[in-house]
């Protein structure tokens, strides 16, 4: 069995990402909250992955993909609901943080 490479956080620069305000920034907040919350919406997530300029395709079904900065996440669209669930959140948390965005 291969090992999974070690992703290192980028060092952000201030004119590579904009900083999300607003009720963006809550819904940033609110990815990054422990115990992780269950009742993020999904349009909101889309909303801060809009305003981060994240490139969003549709990925086949429920999938989406969203590519920021070079790195790709998949996430398949909450259903029957729209909150996203706490596995989902914490997939969001890790790929931000390695980007080396947060709150």
């Amino acid at each position: 069995m291969s090992r999974k490479k070690r992703l290192e956080p980028l060092t952000p620069s201030a004119n590579r990402v904009p900083s999300p305000k607003g009720k963006h920034r809550r819904t940033l907040v609110n990815l990054f909250e422990r115990p992780e919350r269950s009742n993020i919406s999904w349009n909101d997530f889309m909303s801060l992955m809009t305003a981060l300029e994240a490139k969003v395709a549709a990925a086949g079904g429920s999938a989406h993909a969203f590519v920021l900065l070079g790195r790709v996440l998949v996430l398949h669209r909450p259903h029957p609901g729209t909150e996203l669930p706490k596995p989902a959140v914490k997939r969001i948390r890790r790929f931000l943080e390695r980007l080396g965005i947060t709150p």
